[in-house]
This record gives structure tokens, C-alpha cells and sequence, in this order.
């Protein structure tokens, strides 16, 4: 897990000189041994979440959760409208291989666990 978390370090050339930097975010894959310690939103009910059905949705399937045209929550095409279900919730994860001696803790760390992701992991779709 520690490379997990290790911060990966990039440089680049600008006017002669190389200076580095960290980059904020990687996009990897892991293979791990972790428990789950924690997960977000606090009530499993809230794992999944209703969207209203948009002619939009067909243009992408890895677009945005967030729907820049939703009408305002009180009117009545939002409310009857016809919704699609998504699964989205974060898990906090602990190293289950590593050694507990008691005083330090185990290095844990976020994870976001987004539609696709979650139907492979329950077995599932999300629903109301």
C-alpha cells in the first residue's frame, strides 16, 4: 500500500532549468489487500443517487454526475420526471497486510467508488 500513497514526483524543462513538482492526482490501478475501515455518505442509502433522464445522457458515459440543466427540486417535471440511478460513495480503506503494533496506526486512505466500479464490486445496479 505504501506505493499507494507515495506522491509521484514529476520535472520538466523550462528555460534551461528542470524544476520538479508533485502532481496532485494520479489515474492508476492497484492490485491491494485492504479492509474497509469507513465509507461516506453515512447512510448506505445514500450509495445511490437519481438523476432526471436527459436527451444528454446519451451523448457520454463517463460524463458528469451533476446535470448544469436540472430544474429547480420544486417543480413537477423534476419531481415525476423519469430518473436514472447511480451508484456513488467513498470508502476509506486500511492496509490489512500491515502490521498493527498497537501505537501507530495503519495508513489509510480514501477511495471513490463510482458507477461502473460499483456494479462490478456488488454485483448490482443502483435503484431507489
Amino acid at each position: 500500500m505504501a506505493e499507494i500513497l507515495s506522491q509521484i514526483a514529476a520535472s520538466t524543462g523550462i528555460g534551461g532549468q528542470d524544476p520538479s513538482f508533485t502532481i496532485p492526482f494520479s489515474c492508476l490501478r492497484y492490485r491491494a489487500n485492504v479492509r474497509v475501515v469507513d465509507f461516506s455518505p453515512k447512510k448506505l442509502e445514500d450509495f445511490s443517487h437519481g438523476k432526471r433522464k436527459s436527451e444528454y445522457d446519451i451523448l457520454s458515459d463517463y460524463g458528469s454526475d451533476s446535470d448544469s440543466s436540472e430544474e429547480d427540486a420544486s417543480t413537477l417535471d423534476y419531481i415525476v420526471g423519469e430518473r436514472v440511478w447511480k451508484w456513488g460513495f467513498s470508502l476509506r480503506l486500511e492496509d490489512a497486510a500491515a502490521a498493527s503494533n498497537g501505537c501507530d496506526p495503519r495508513p489509510t486512505f480514501w477511495a471513490y467508488v463510482d458507477n461502473s466500479s460499483a456494479q462490478l464490486l456488488t454485483g448490482l445496479d443502483a435503484r431507489e
